[in-house]
């Protein structure tokens, strides 16, 4: 079935129904593969030695993890609205969405690994452990929402990773406070253009997204036919290129620990400037 939107000043927008053709909403699949190659771009910047600066350390591995896991998903998502609808690539884009939560998992070690080094304390023990937690339990709520509610999976993603980047733009406030570099509020502020771009995404996708295509995209506030994912792209290369920066500079020196009673917490002070 076909949807003739109101395109204002461009006219009737025709869009096909995206459970039934693949490429329905052709923005869409634009910005996730824009922001794939983006993040890869950004990744690649660290092994650039007109760029790079410092060693090659744990903090610039992280980093390429995160953006390597989240240009996956991404450009996987992508990949499966080429050539699949929505109903026979639910499996594909599924597991795409679960990469983008488990690409939590670096930025959580960053940020726990920061904060670690410049407060040991045994509680930090306990600290990783909910931190495992929370990814396992967000995958699995994942799940649940796309097997009983699948109109608010992507609102569930949004809401998920919109609790990561909080925690990690937290604890990067705190530890920017005690040590002061290049580049230091790229961290926070990164992490909470994230946090932007998800939960924005999730709530536009309620009246913009495949869902919506029953009742012709008329609670729609920001752009049919996968127009919502313009401004969440533009958020979310913003918060890329920040966490980038952020690790880029040797801004975080850091001890990722985690130890049993027999392993003690590692000692402070292993987050120094750059240089």
């Amino acid at each position: 079935m076909e949807c003739v939107a109101d395109g204002g000043k461009n006219g009737d927008i025709i869009i096909r129904d995206p459970y039934l053709f693949p490429l329905a909403h052709a923005v869409r699949t634009a910005m996730l593969f824009a922001t794939s190659a983006l993040g890869i771009l950004f990744a690649s910047s660290f092994f650039c030695p007109a760029i790079r600066s410092g060693p090659w350390n744990l903090t610039k591995k992280i980093c390429c993890w995160y953006l390597g896991l989240n240009s996956f998903g991404c450009a996987l998502e992508a990949a499966a609205t080429v050539f699949l609808s929505e109903s026979d690539g639910l499996a594909l884009i599924a597991a795409a969405r679960m990469v983008l939560i488990t690409s939590l998992a670096p930025l959580l070690a960053a940020a726990n690994g920061a904060a670690q080094s410049i407060w040991p304390s045994k509680w930090w023990q306990l600290i990783w452990i909910l931190s495992i937690l929370f990814l396992i339990s967000s995958l699995a709520l994942f799940v649940t929402f796309l097997v009983l509610l699948k109109d608010f999976a992507l609102l569930a993603l949004g809401c998920i990773m919109g609790c990561g980047a909080f925690y990690c733009a937290g604890l990067w406030c705190l530890v920017i406070r005690k040590v002061s570099f290049a580049f230091a509020f790229a961290g926070p502020a990164g992490a909470a253009l994230l946090l932007v771009s998800y939960v924005v995404l999730g709530v536009s996708d309620l009246g913009c997204g495949p869902q919506a295509h029953v009742d012709c995209y008329k609670n729609c506030f920001m752009g049919q036919g996968g127009g919502h994912y313009i401004p969440s792209f533009v958020v979310m290369v913003l918060a890329n290129l920040a966490i980038t920066m952020f690790f880029a500079q040797d801004t975080l020196q850091m001890k990722l620990a985690f130890w049993g009673p027999g392993n003690p917490a590692p000692e402070a002070g292993h987050v120094t400037p750059p240089g």
